[in-house]
Parts: C-alpha cells; structure tokens; sequence
C-alpha cells in the first residue's frame, strides 16, 4: 500500500508483497476487473500501474475510472454505422468461411483482407492488404509519476495485436491496433493502448517522418444478420510521450476519428 503521507509508492515486486497469480492482479485491462480485484484500492483511490515484469507502483488519484481508463460509451456513442462494401474476391474469403468461430486475431486479420479497416482508418490507399504483423517481445520507456519528477521505468513484455501503415492525408501513418471481440467488458485501460504504441516507438526502428498512432477496435459477428462489425478508436500522444516519457494524463481520445463500419453477407 501507499505509504502514509505519500501520494505513490515506488517500482515494487508484487510477489515481493502479496501472494496470488502476478498477471491476474497486475495486469488489468478492464474496470470492472479493477474493481473486483482491488476493492481496497478502490476504495482510497489508488490505481496500479503495471510496470512489467511482475512489478507495479500505486499512485492516489481523483478518480480511477476518469483518469486510467476509457469507456465504451465515450469511445462509441452515438456512432452512426456505415456500410462498406469489399472488393475481395471469394479467394481471399474462402478461408474465413470455414472458420466457424473467429475470435479477436481472425476478425482483426478479416478486417484488412477485407479493406474496411483500412477506409475506416481513413487511409488514402483502403484496398485490402495481406494479413499484417503481429509483435511480441519485451521493451523499456518510462512512464510520467503523477506525483514526482522522476518517472516510474517499464521494463517487460508488450504485445500488439496489429500494425496497419499506409498514408493519411499523405502523412505517413503508422496504425498500432489493439484489438478486443465486443462481448468483453465495457472499458479499457490507458495502459493497454498506450504501452504498445511506447513500444513501437521506443522499438528505435520508427523514421521520424512516420505518425504513430495508437487505436482500439472492437469488433462483433452477428450471426442473426450474417454481418460483421467494427468500432474503432483513434488516440493522439503528447509530444513528451513520442520521446519515450509516457504521459497518461495526456493520452486522448481524437473523437472525430472514431467510427462504426460493418459488412453483410461476405460468404
């Protein structure tokens, strides 16, 4: 816990403090989650930021939910859906038709054979693309303390769902996608759509010409109507993110970029 008089604790070992499986308490994607498995947390106000590798610091705030995470109701509402037709041919189709069940990575990689990722991303170029990279390895940057100048050192693992790059507006664009089904609860962590853009960018690998930008995508199969649907967000980082300092406080929703696209009888 945070110490008395203190606002936050320094990078500590959770299995230096507590017992149980170190992923399920540490790292935490949705609210509710939060909620159910840190009550006491909650309760003073105090949220755990994961810092990889099994550790965590504990920083007060005003308000958990306002300041560490996003809902699907700020994310998505009001959104008109808009159909897109694909210019796919049945070839490029045909393995997805015989996939009885596609969960988040199949829907995601449907999404880009399809093109309408890619018209709702807004990309200048929207034809369908081959199936895109996915990342997984570990990865150092620093993430602003709320409460103190020095900043608190990720050092661990990140995964990404998905990298889409094409041009915006003739601004070459990289797309960091992290991506959900959206029968899963209704929120999302800052962390779990900030930590993979740090990665991309900290990766070294990044021309300076190129945008990185962080976005969420939920994505649903209706089996009633055949259709397939789509609700993407899109994030913007400040300046001192883009240079390897993590400001949460500043990772903010691009409202007018977020959109709801689906698509009816594929195959």
């Amino acid at each position: 816990m945070i110490r008395e008089n203190r606002n936050w604790n320094e990078r500590t070992r959770f299995q230096d403090v507590a017992r149980g499986n170190t992923p399920r308490y540490c790292s935490i994607h949705h609210f509710s989650d939060f909620k159910s498995r840190h009550p006491s947390l909650v309760e003073n106000n105090s949220y755990l930021i994961l810092l990889g590798t099994g550790n965590f610091a504990l920083v007060k705030c005003e308000s958990i939910l306002d300041e560490y995470f996003f809902t699907d109701h700020q994310l998505f509402q009001k959104l008109i859906p808009t159909r897109h037709y694909s210019s796919s041919s049945q070839k490029v189709l045909f393995p997805f038709s015989i996939m009885a069940d596609l969960k988040e990575q199949g829907l995601l990689h449907l999404g880009v054979a399809t093109g309408v990722l890619q018209t709702a991303l807004g990309l200048d170029d929207s034809s369908p693309l081959p199936t895109p990279p996915t990342l997984k390895s570990s990865f150092q940057f620093e993430v602003s303390n709320p409460h103190d100048s020095i900043p608190f050192e990720f050092n661990g693992q990140v995964e990404v769902d998905q990298l889409i790059f094409g041009e915006v507006d003739g601004v070459a664009t990289l797309f960091v996608i992290e991506g959900k089904l959206n029968s899963v609860p209704s929120s999302i962590a800052k962390t779990k759509l900030a930590y993979t853009s740090m990665a991309i960018i900290q990766s070294g690998k990044i021309p300076t010409n190129v945008k990185v930008v962080p976005v969420y995508v939920k994505t649903e199969y209706r089996p009633e109507d055949n259709s397939f649907h789509y609700y993407l967000a899109q994030f913007e980082m400040s300046e001192r993110s883009r240079k390897g300092l993590l400001e949460l406080s500043e990772f903010r929703l691009v409202t007018e970029k977020s959109a709801h696209y689906f698509m009816k009888d594929l195959y």
